[in-house]
């Protein structure tokens, strides 16, 4: 498939505008033609049935091959709905977005992965060519053959326009925009809040961008040029730009008599958020709910001294349960978001809490994920060069200290890897030395559990391949069970989020030994010699897995080195892992996809550098070995 150009623009063959053939390669496992070799007729139900994303994209495109363009017209308007709603990104992409929030550019080669934008771009040439089949086989109706209704409904292009909305494809949105007042049909509340969300959400799979949406002088600045760098493409600041586009499109929802419920108030205030224009939020969270964003702050120790839930006396706005706009764990997300990257960090825990308290909703893990992010953020340490980043800057501190509040009564949060990989960051650039290995401990306890689910869900997998394969011939196989595509996918974002996981483990051992290595340290008696003799060489041992070969640091009196491992330990890990590698491959040629086949590099066994190495004199192997 096209790869995003250097600027991280949409490759020039996208399929939106609908003027192109097909290409069933596109997006598709193009190793294997016989994945579409199978009787799409019979399949097709069963695929629906059991929702499997992967069977019915086999079935249309088998169809298609096969240029059984009868079967394809016959496909009712009901069917061609569920057919949408199978394919949405929400049931089969959206587990792998999660597992990409943390990864970085960097990371993605560490990983060997693809990248989630190339993958919602392949996901959305995915839809746009079940569209461009189900277009094609109605054009090319002879005169006087019936066939089914094809023209697609209102549900339909509400799923597709939620779908560009969790892809971030504000083009595809737009497109579908377009077609769906040329089929004369009424947008609902639902069909504005996905094409408003769209265009704030652009491009929010992008690992250089997504990382850059923090509200300062110089990042306005860039978003304001005629020509952003990719960093600062995802929306505009300025003439054009997102916070007015989503503000004409919700006046013009209102003018026809359409009423907002709070995903459309949301899609406001995030938009108005990315511009950093605060008045706007503070205004729709005071006409809508009642929030007086300022009375809130300025009365904070009062209202957090009382003992009453009443939701007028907190200057709360009394909202019946049904009410449309009655809010949600999402209004809390949303909050968090809009005040953290505007640099006021205390006013989004403020009123996350105030909100969470008036209108007893429990703060979900992901908006304190959301805050302890920011806290990081906000708490790094600057020098004088980095002035652009100076606004809102909180204490180093209070990384700690939010830790300990969320960990406590009454929140009782369970921290993530993402959570001790920031907090461990945070200690290391202050030296708590003893802190950090405690925090590594409790870490290392969910990279474990990480690796076991891992473990057992691939003997699922192996366990169903062999339940198929002894199955008796004629039998069928017990339709509640998953799908081996399913399966896999289960494993895959298992696998993905233990090898990110594993990363993070090993750069914590890395941080502290170069804070060991620091000099002065040891001279100031932050480091004493039960640590340093005894603490750290027992930590070496019993992270030997992750720790590097050969290390040394300061202590009293001298340099400490030690060798964790030798060449032919090394040596012989190496090969044990290509081992691993390969039969996991093999496996996994078993399971084989049509749509995301390589997105996790399932296609290829990666060879550690140092056997590159020793075979290149050899003459041997190369960097990557193709199991398809």
């Amino acid at each position: 498939m096209d790869q995003p150009d250097a600027n991280g623009d949409r490759p020039p063959g996208a399929r939106l505008t609908g003027d192109r053939t097909i290409d069933t390669t596109a997006t598709m496992n193009d190793q294997d033609a016989s994945l579409l070799d199978l009787d799409y007729a019979s399949a097709f139900p069963e695929a629906l049935d059991s929702r499997n994303m992967d069977m019915t994209a086999r079935c249309l495109f088998a169809a298609l091959r096969a240029d059984d363009l009868v079967w394809l017209r016959n496909i009712d308007q009901a069917t061609f709905s569920t057919v949408l709603e199978v394919m949405e990104p929400a049931n089969t992409i959206d587990r792998l977005a999660a597992a990409h929030r943390d990864i970085s550019q960097a990371m993605l080669g560490q990983l060997g992965i693809m990248s989630m934008q190339t993958i919602a771009w392949q996901y959305t040439d995915l839809l746009t060519e079940i569209l461009r089949i189900r277009t094609d086989a109605t054009s090319k109706n002879p005169s006087g053959v019936s066939s089914a209704d094809t023209s697609l409904t209102l549900r339909d292009y509400n799923t597709l326009l939620r779908s560009a909305r969790d892809l971030g494809d504000r083009d595809f949105a737009a497109l579908l925009w377009t077609r769906l007042h040329e089929s004369w049909l009424r947008p609902d509340v639902n069909s504005w809040n996905y094409y408003m969300a769209a265009a704030v959400l652009h491009k929010q799979h992008d690992e250089m961008s997504r990382f850059n949406h923090r509200v300062t002088p110089f990042f306005q600045m860039c978003r304001r040029v005629a020509q952003p760098g990719r960093m600062f493409q995802s929306y505009r600041t300025g003439q054009n730009s997102v916070g007015d586009h989503v503000v004409k499109c919700f006046r013009e929802m209102l003018q026809q008599g359409v009423a907002a419920n709070e995903e459309s108030y949301l899609v406001v205030i995030t938009a108005a958020a990315r511009e950093g224009d605060l008045d706007v939020v503070k205004s729709v969270l005071r006409r809508v709910w009642g929030v007086d964003v300022d009375a809130v702050m300025a009365d904070a120790e009062e209202a957090e001294s009382s003992t009453t839930t009443d939701e007028e006396s907190l200057g709360t706005k009394a909202l019946p349960k049904d009410s449309p706009a009655y809010p949600t764990a999402k209004l809390l997300f949303t909050v968090a978001d809009a005040f953290s990257k505007n640099n006021t960090l205390p006013t989004a825990l403020r009123l996350v809490d105030h909100l969470s308290r008036a209108y007893d909703i429990p703060i979900r893990d992901e908006t304190w994920s959301l805050l302890f992010e920011w806290t990081f953020i906000l708490a790094i340490p600057r020098g004088h060069t980095s002035k652009h980043f100076s606004e809102g800057k909180l204490p180093i501190q209070a990384v700690l200290s939010l830790w300990d509040t969320m960990v406590a009564a009454p929140y009782h949060v369970q921290p993530t890897m993402g959570m001790y990989d920031r907090l461990i960051k945070n200690l290391t650039s202050r030296q708590m030395i003893p802190l950090v290995l405690d925090k590594m401990q409790e870490g290392l306890r969910l990279y474990n559990i990480s690796r076991l689910q891992t473990r057992a869900l691939w003997r699922r997998l192996v366990k169903a391949l062999y339940r198929r394969r002894h199955l008796r011939k004629g039998k069928k196989s017990d339709p509640k069970a998953a799908s081996l595509e399913a399966l896999r996918a289960d494993w895959e974002i298992a696998d993905l989020h233990r090898a990110r996981n594993l990363i993070r483990v090993k750069r914590w051992l890395r941080l502290m030994l170069q804070t060991l290595r620091r000099s002065g340290y040891v001279d100031n008696g932050m480091y004493s010699g039960e640590l340093s003799l005894r603490v750290i060489p027992r930590t070496l041992l019993e992270w030997r897995d992750f720790a590097p070969t050969r290390t040394r640091y300061e202590v009293e009196g001298g340099i400490l080195e030690i060798k964790i491992r030798t060449e032919e330990e090394m040596d012989a890990k190496a090969e044990v892992r290509v081992q691993k590698g390969e039969m996991y491959m093999e496996t996994l040629q078993k399971v084989k996809r049509l749509v995301g086949h390589a997105w996790l590099g399932a296609h290829r066994v990666r060879v550690p550098r140092r056997l590159l190495d020793f075979d290149n004199k050899r003459g041997g192997r190369s960097k990557t070995k193709p199991t398809a």
